[in-house]
C-alpha cells in the first residue's frame, strides 16, 4: 500500500513540474512577441468566425447618437438640490395634478350644469302642481254650480208642478153663481158702489168669499178702490184677510165661464198702486204672480211698478218672478 502511495505522489510531482515548466515557456514566449494585449488575448480565446465579426464591426461607420432630453442632462447636483429621480417625480405628480384639476373643473360643470337643469325641472314640477290645483279648485267651483243650477232647475220644476196642481185645483174649485145670486149680489154691489169709500165699514164685517162676490160685480175701478181701502186697514183686520180676498176672486166666476180668473185679477190691480198689489200677492206663486203680471198685456208702467214693490218688498222672490217672465214672455218688454 505504501508503494502504491509513493508511485502516485511521484507522479503528480512529474505532472506540477511539467506545468510549471510550459507555464514559463509560455510566459518567455509571450514577452518575446511584445508583451500580453487584448487583442493576442482574443487571439487565443476566440474563433476565427468570431474574430471576423469582430474586425466587421470596427469598420462600420459609427451610429448617430440618441437626442436625450434636455431633462436629463447633467446637472450638477448641488448640496440640498432634488436628483434627477426626484424632478421627474415632481414634473409627473404637476402633469397629474393639472389633469386631475381639469377633470375637476370638467366634473363642477358639469354639476353645475345639473343642478341648473333640476331647478328648472322642480319650477316645472311646482308650475304643474298649481295648475292642477287651479284646475282641481276650477272643477269643483264647475261641479258645485252644476249642482246649483241643477237644484235651482228642481226647485223651478217642483214649483211649476205646484203652480200646475194649483191651476187644476183652481179651475176645480171655481165658483159660480146662478142668475138669482147674480142678481141679488149685483143690487147689492150697486148699493156699495153708491156708498163708495164708506162701504169698505161694511164689507170689511163680511167674510172673504163674501166680499168677492161683491167685489166681482162691481165696476172694476170702484172695486180697485175698495181694495186699496182694505189693504190701508189691513191692521184692524185678521192676518191674511186681503190675501185671502185675492184667492176667492182667483176662484170665482160669476159668468160661469170655463178657465183662469187671473185676466180679471189683472184688469182690477190695474187700478191699484204696485205697494197695494204686493200685499195682495203676497200668499201667492211666483208663476201665479208671474200670471198675473203677464196679463197686464201692454200696460208696462204698472207692470214694471208691481215689480219695483216686489223687488222692494223681497228681492230674491222679484228675481224669480222676472226669470219666469223672460221664459215665458222673451219677447216681450
Amino acid at each position: 500500500m505504501d508503494g502504491f502511495v509513493r508511485t502516485a505522489a511521484y507522479i503528480l510531482a512529474a505532472l506540477c513540474l511539467i506545468l510549471v515548466a510550459g507555464g514559463v515557456s509560455l510566459a518567455a514566449g509571450i514577452k518575446n512577441n511584445g508583451g500580453l494585449s487584448p487583442e493576442k488575448i482574443r487571439q487565443f480565446v476566440l474563433s476565427e468566425e468570431e474574430l471576423d465579426w469582430l474586425s466587421k464591426m470596427k469598420t462600420m461607420p459609427p451610429e448617430p447618437a440618441e437626442k436625450k432630453p434636455e431633462v436629463h442632462a447633467a446637472v450638477p447636483v448641488a448640496s440640498g438640490q432634488a436628483t434627477e429621480d426626484e424632478l421627474l417625480t415632481r414634473i409627473a405628480e404637476r402633469a397629474n395634478a393639472d389633469r386631475a384639476t381639469k377633470v375637476i373643473e370638467e366634473l363642477r360643470r358639469s354639476r353645475d350644469a345639473l343642478d341648473e337643469r333640476q331647478a328648472w325641472i322642480d319650477q316645472q314640477t311646482a308650475e304643474l302642481a298649481l295648475a292642477k290645483n287651479d284646475l282641481q279648485r276650477l272643477r269643483r267651483s264647475l261641479e258645485a254650480k252644476e249642482a246649483e243650477l241643477k237644484d235651482q232647475a228642481k226647485k223651478m220644476g217642483e214649483e211649476h208642478a205646484r203652480w200646475a196642481a194649483a191651476q187644476i185645483d183652481n179651475a176645480k174649485s171655481v165658483t159660480t153663481m146662478n142668475e138669482a145670486e147674480k142678481a141679488r149680489y149685483r143690487e147689492q154691489a150697486r148699493l156699495y158702489e153708491a156708498m163708495k169709500d164708506s162701504a169698505w165699514q161694511s164689507l170689511k164685517r163680511m167674510e172673504p168669499k163674501e166680499i168677492a162676490r161683491y167685489l166681482a160685480l162691481m165696476e172694476q175701478k170702484k172695486a180697485a178702490k175698495l181694495l186699496t181701502l182694505a189693504e190701508a186697514d189691513q191692521k184692524n183686520l185678521a192676518d191674511g184677510f186681503i190675501g185671502r180676498i185675492h184667492q176667492e176672486l182667483l176662484n170665482l166666476d160669476p159668468e160661469g165661464r170655463s178657465g183662469s180668473q187671473v185676466q180679471r185679477l189683472a184688469n182690477l190691480y190695474a187700478f191699484m198702486k204696485g205697494d197695494q198689489v204686493v200685499q195682495y200677492l203676497k200668499g201667492s206663486s211666483t208663476e201665479e204672480v208671474a200670471e198675473v203680471l203677464l196679463a197686464l198685456g201692454t200696460n208696462v208702467k204698472k207692470r214694471a211698478e208691481i215689480l219695483t214693490a216686489l223687488r222692494t218688498a223681497d228681492a230674491e222672490r222679484a228675481t224669480e218672478i222676472e226669470r219666469l217672465l223672460a221664459r215665458r214672455n222673451p219677447t216681450g218688454p
